[in-house]
């Protein structure tokens, strides 16, 4: 895997982990809310003598709990296989940006893929006469040279 490839995957990975943590934290509210407040269903239906007496009735609605309490965990595991995989592509970039000799080079590339700045932070941090546009050309000529 090239480091374009491995910056690309990791990137995406990022997101997807985001994502993934947002819906453990939304279940984990929803069950949270079902088990403190009580949370109950109710519905009428008919019964008596030829149908028609309306009997109201109200439960805990176990099947919609234990549906939110499977999925949970099956996000949690997700969440957790993200994190390896995660683990995994940053050592591959390290190892890349370890073997870069240009210092400049590297710490844009960190900047901007590992810790997420927009180009125009990635240019305020580099500090100088650095622009975003100039740090972007950089970066983006050298993973196309490195992948050609």
């Amino acid at each position: 895997m090239s480091l374009k490839e491995a910056l690309d995957q990791y990137t995406a990975v990022k997101k997807e982990r985001e994502y993934i943590a947002a819906k453990v934290a939304t279940l984990e509210r929803q069950i949270d809310h079902m088990e403190e407040s009580g949370y109950s269903v109710k519905d009428t239906v008919r019964g008596g003598e030829g149908n028609m007496h309306h009997y109201t009735i109200e439960g805990f609605p176990y099947g919609d709990y234990s549906r939110r309490k499977t999925l949970l965990r099956v996000r949690r595991q997700q969440l957790i296989d993200r994190d390896e995989k995660l683990a995994e592509l940053e050592t591959q970039v390290e190892h890349f940006l370890s073997e870069l000799a240009d210092s400049r080079l590297r710490q844009m590339i960190v900047y901007r893929y590992i810790e997420n700045m927009s180009w125009v932070q990635v240019a305020d941090r580099m500090g100088g006469n650095n622009t975003a546009d100039g740090c972007r050309k950089m970066v983006d000529r050298f993973l196309n040279n490195a992948c050609s």
